[in-house]
């Protein structure tokens, strides 16, 4: 605990982590030596690079599996772009709003989104399921999700699966390999500022997906 600041209040809420000192500390720096010109994209770049690699190491796949952005929603909008026309979604009941309304806003265009209870949500995957997106811990009840039986279904009908480790990553162990999607955004446990998440892409999304 010596790595954090003296903080106080409710630790578990959804709002922020606190950030460490060597995060506080990063920042003002990077703020000084802004102050004095000092900052420049290279250097910039090989902190993303830095980032991506070790974050790669702590969910288990290839750094070259990981693409970095600023917000969850906008990742899980490529994926939800991506989608067919008239595809079925399964999310379950009260999940993250950004995890299921990049998938509401493609109802234009027939994308379906079916919202079931979570204890149901393996059980809830059919043949005319695309894509199963849900949260490895829901951040409204703590609840973590118990992911093989979610992917097995996924498997068994060709569907993709996408899992916001957001509440997960930094705190409990987490293996971004089984899915074909994670989206995790480091100011929760990654005790990062907002404005830096991560994606890990399997071998079939990567085959499907467009930046």
């Amino acid at each position: 605990m010596d790595s954090f600041p003296a903080g106080r209040g409710y630790l578990a809420a959804c709002t922020a982590g606190l950030p460490t000192r060597g995060t506080l500390a990063a920042q003002r720096a990077d703020l000084d030596a802004w102050s004095r010109a000092e900052t420049s994209p290279a250097r910039y770049g090989a902190l993303v690079e830095q980032g991506r690699a070790l974050f790669a190491a702590l969910v288990g796949v290839p750094a070259e599996r990981v693409a970095t952005g600023s917000q969850t929603s906008v990742m899980a909008a490529v994926v939800a772009d991506a989608l067919p026309d008239g595809a079925e979604v399964v999310v379950p009941d009260g999940d993250f709003s950004s995890v299921v309304f990049p998938f509401l806003a493609q109802a234009h265009r027939g994308v379906r989104v079916r919202s079931v209870p979570l204890d149901r949500l393996a059980a809830s995957v059919g043949p005319d399921t695309a894509l199963v997106a849900w949260s490895a811990v829901q951040s409204a009840t703590g609840v973590v999700t118990d992911p093989d039986p979610v992917v097995a279904a996924a498997r068994r009908v060709g569907a993709l699966t996408l899992c916001d480790l957001t509440q997960a990553a930094g705190v409990l162990p987490v293996d971004a390999a089984p899915f074909d999607v994670t989206l995790t955004h480091t100011y929760k446990w990654l005790c990062a500022p907002r404005g830096v998440a991560f994606m890990t892409l399997s071998d079939t999304a990567l085959g499907r997906l467009r930046p």
